[in-house]
């Protein structure tokens, strides 16, 4: 074989191969090669991509909440975390005004990507963003492995690419083109009269392209004699059309019928209205032991008689859309399908196939999941200690409360309490203990407040009230019987605590619910700063129950305050109030 490259007779067909497939595979390698680095290029950047993006998922929201309270240990140790993911090597993050606050990591400025996050939280429910995330991705190891691997891929693939073009070579000089030079010396020198037939030197046992040359010009002598068998010959091969193609009529008849009796969901045929065949799963499906048990059956034998109606009207107006309806087995239970009804013509008469899918576990599954979704929302709006609801929830709600108040002239008192010295309790008998207190505070709040009143765990130790359809006296009464069982209260021990309560009632002047708990706010720190234990109070000179005033009343009220601003030199003013315990008085 190896003297076809010394031969002065080279196949020039054989070198034409050769280059074709060199130029060819080389092309194709070298797309491939392109494709594949720059496939796996964008992989490995889209792996960085999903950190940056899990990143910002998972430490964005946190980061904010530590940055604006400063919380520089937590926001530290949050960063330390970040630069354990493959391939950060540096995060920063700055202030309102651009002041670094923390950077932590190695500074590379070229081959990196970077993502910038704005760190946004909410403080007393409005949006405030602290500062901005800074984080920085090397791309040095993505470009390291492009390199390591392309160079991998060029010289194993040119390395393949030349040793199968040499093989291919070969062997198609040795199974080809010697045999072709064969049968050329043969074709020049054929005699007609001959009876001498074309043999080339080949394995016996060879069947292939080369085989037939030979065999067609060997069946040149004999295209006389064999000439009258031409009829019998097409008539054979027509008959063997005819064998075949009986053949697989039977074949795809049978393979019809089992696909029939074994589709996994109920089959029906239907002829004039009445069913002439059902398939096994349709058997088991509607409870019938034997297809004898439902061949003449009406259709609206299978379904329910409240959807005989629908079933009919399907019919008539051969509807093949999908549509839910009631089945019913041969017993007479029901049960919830799908059923889909196609019409088509078979042995020449009109004929309605019909499907049906069971449809009762993915009812029961859909009952299910739509429990699991109001587990799931009465998670995300209540807290999980106590069962009050979280801010989430109020931020949901009181807008929508304090609107119908409006509408309806009626006030809204909202009371904002804190456990005193919460911290100490901690210090001291511990974080269970802390949270037995803090349930016996939410018993405490339900056995004071109604149905329609809110209890919502505000923060920490920090409760707010929403008592819809109560004035300020009202809500003083409640917090004030609170505040007094919260004091006399031995559930915790083996210690006592109390409580200090802020409360005020929404003004028409409040924008939203924040601006209400926040004049509240102010009052409980009042009660703090005069010695905790106690409740005080913000008096509104607007509350909802007031009306708005007509102009001539408005005229009246204002030459009142002008006239009592002249006598007393000042407006009259709504002082604030407190009640409680005295500083150094039992339980305080």
């Amino acid at each position: 074989m190896l003297s076809f490259f010394f031969s002065p007779r080279r196949s020039p067909l054989a070198v034409r191969l050769l280059f074709t497939i060199l130029l060819t595979s080389s092309l194709i390698t070298c797309l491939a090669v392109a494709v594949q680095l720059y496939t796996e290029y964008r992989g490995d950047l889209g792996l960085i991509e999903q950190r940056l993006d899990q990143i910002q998922g998972s430490y964005s929201d946190s980061i904010a909440i530590s940055v604006w309270n400063f919380d520089r240990k937590q926001f530290s140790s949050q960063i330390e975390g970040i630069l354990r993911f493959p391939d950060i090597v540096f995060a920063e993050i700055r202030g309102q005004d651009d002041e670094l606050i923390l950077a932590e990591g190695r500074r590379q400025k070229t081959r990196v990507m970077r993502r910038e996050i704005a760190l946004v939280t909410t403080d007393f429910g409005q949006a405030v963003k602290p500062g901005r995330l800074i984080i920085v991705a090397s791309l040095d190891q993505v470009y390291n492995n492009l390199f390591q691997r392309g160079l991998i891929i060029l010289v194993t693939q040119g390395i393949k690419t030349f040793i199968i073009s040499i093989v291919i070579l070969l062997a198609f000089h040795w199974m080809v083109t010697r045999h072709l030079y064969q049968i050329g010396i043969y074709a020049r020198q054929i005699d007609p009269l001959s009876r001498q037939r074309l043999q080339i030197e080949r394995r016996p046992g060879s069947h292939d392209e080369l085989d037939f040359i030979v065999q067609a010009i060997n069946d040149m002598h004999d295209n006389i004699q064999r000439s009258y068998q031409t009829i019998a010959d097409l008539n054979q091969g027509l008959e063997h059309k005819v064998e075949q193609r009986t053949r697989e009529l039977q074949a795809s008849t049978t393979k019809f019928h089992y696909l029939f009796q074994n589709a996994l969901e109920s089959i029906g045929i239907f002829q004039d209205g009445r069913c002439v065949d059902l398939n096994h799963s349709g058997l088991a499906l509607f409870g019938f032991a034997t297809l004898d048990e439902a061949l003449g059956l009406p259709a609206t034998a299978f379904v329910a008689p409240e959807s005989v109606a629908m079933v009919l009207d399907k019919l008539a107006r051969q509807d093949t859309t999908p549509y839910e309806t009631l089945g019913m087995k041969r017993d007479g239970s029901q049960f919830p399908m799908l059923v889909r009804g196609q019409d088509a013509v078979i042995d020449g008469k009109p004929t309605r196939i019909t499907s049906a899918i069971d449809l009762t576990l993915i009812k029961l599954t859909e009952e299910a999941l739509r429990r699991a979704n109001q587990e799931l929302e009465k998670i995300a709006h209540t807290d999980p200690l106590t069962g009050a609801f979280n801010r989430r929830h109020l931020d949901e709600v009181a807008s929508r409360l304090v609107a119908q108040a409006r509408r309806e002239h009626q006030d809204v008192a909202v009371a904002i309490m804190d456990l005193d010295d919460f911290k100490l309790i901690n210090d001291r008998f511990g974080h269970d203990v802390g949270d037995r207190v803090i349930r016996v505070l939410v018993d405490i709040l339900r056995q004071h407040t109604r149905q329609s009143d809110l209890i919502v765990r505000f923060g920490g130790e920090e409760f707010v009230l929403l008592l819809p359809a109560t004035e300020l006296a009202g809500a003083e009464h409640v917090a004030e019987k609170i505040r007094h069982d919260v004091a006399g209260s031995s559930v915790a021990a083996p210690l006592r605590f109390t409580l200090s309560i802020g409360v005020t009632l929404v003004s028409r002047r409040d924008g939203d619910i924040a601006e209400t708990i926040a004049r509240a706010d102010q009052a409980l720190y009042r009660a703090k700063r005069e010695g905790k234990n106690r409740r005080c109070s913000a008096p509104v000179s607007d509350p909802l129950s007031q009306k708005s005033p007509s102009d001539h009343e408005l005229h009246g009220q204002c030459a009142e305050l002008i006239e009592a601003a002249y006598v007393n030199d000042a407006p009259p003013k709504a002082a604030p109030t407190c009640r409680g315990l005295k500083p150094g008085a039992p339980g305080a």
